[in-house]
């Protein structure tokens, strides 16, 4: 005489509240504020960066002009086209364009050395400091490097 074993059924649910990721998040950002303010001063900066070749490029156009009096107020397109064609015979606008690719370029890697230590920073619950950023960013390099090695064995 044999005994059947019950079907086993879908698993047991227990009914509990999901975590509000929002507020769970913004507590995270409020214990690791420094964090925040670096994104913000490393993107404050490469702004900046980037507004001093336009400045200085616009700025012949612009300091003795009458137009710069209509384009300082309301939006006049005649007055910006008008100034969009006496900068386009000079070099203003590849000087502008190779000074914004390169600061890009930094930028990037800027911001992904400190998205790298942030994460670190979050996950390992260390103190938000310099010196923990770089350890986060390091472990991340090497870990990356380990990965694409072609003597793993």
């Amino acid at each position: 005489m044999t005994t059947q074993l019950p079907l086993p059924g879908p698993p047991l649910r227990r009914k509990r509240p999901l975590p509000n990721l929002l507020a769970k998040g913004f507590q995270l950002v409020l214990r690791n504020w420094p964090c925040v303010l670096w994104v913000y001063a490393v993107n404050l900066f490469f702004a900046l960066l980037a507004a001093v070749p336009f400045a200085t490029g616009l700025g012949s156009y612009l300091d003795h002009s009458l137009a710069a009096q209509k384009i300082a107020g309301t939006i006049d397109i005649a007055s910006i086209s008008e100034l969009a064609l006496h900068i386009r015979d000079t070099s203003f606008f590849p000087m502008v364009m190779h000074t914004a690719g390169w600061l890009g370029l930094f930028q990037v890697l800027a911001l992904f050395f400190l998205f790298a230590g942030s994460m670190f920073v979050f996950v390992a619950a260390e103190p938000p400091l310099f010196s923990v950023l770089l350890r986060g960013w390091c472990r991340l390099l090497l870990a990356l490097c380990a990965r694409c090695s072609p003597c793993r064995g």
